[in-house]
């Protein structure tokens, strides 16, 4: 009876280790199913985010394709707004010489003028004539002018009349010269 008995809670215990395998094998079966539904769910992903980054990659290029077309857009019209503006800088310049060719035609003439005016007055003339010239070429600096008027033996109120300039102005210019000029006799 022993060995029956011991048969018997053996066979028991045998069943209850199949009742575990079994519901263990079933688990494991349902993480397998879930294992691969996850596996093709990250396919599915991975397929999906290929499709996009491909997808942006066409985007990217044509974005640079349209870019590109107006950066060329803009530079063309760059280049003919640089070339109206050099026709007009050079019709600005060609009416400039223009008006240069007519002023200096102008200036023959004042000085063929000054010419004759020369010959028919004589050499007084010609001196004053002269002094308009050079008057007319470089302009005389306060200095200069009051010099002349001191040679003429014009005081310094008449100075500073004729200059526009006040009597004091004219008295502190004059005792500079004397002081320059007694300077550079020592």
């Amino acid at each position: 009876m022993d060995g029956i008995l011991t048969i018997t809670i053996g066979i028991i215990f045998i069943l209850i280790a199949l009742f575990f395998i079994n519901k263990n094998n079933k688990n494991e079966k349902e993480i397998y199913k879930d294992i691969l539904i996850k596996y093709n769910d990250i396919k599915d992903y991975t397929d999906t985010m290929e499709e996009i980054i491909d997808n942006m990659d066409s985007l990217i290029d044509t974005v640079f394709d349209k870019y590109n077309m107006l950066e060329e857009k803009i530079n063309n019209q760059n280049l003919q707004l640089k070339g109206q503006k050099i026709q007009q800088v050079n019709a600005k310049k060609l009416n400039l010489n223009e008006e240069d060719n007519r002023a200096e035609d102008k200036n023959l003439e004042l000085e063929d003028k000054n010419i004759d005016e020369e010959s028919s007055l004589g050499e007084g003339a010609n001196e004053s004539v002269k002094l308009k010239k050079n008057s007319e070429e470089k302009p005389k600096t306060l200095k200069e002018e009051i010099k002349e008027l001191k040679k003429l033996g014009l005081s310094n109120s008449e100075i500073a009349k004729k200059l526009g300039k006040g009597v004091r102005e004219i008295d502190i210019i004059t005792k500079m010269m004397k002081l320059k000029n007694s300077n550079n006799l020592n």
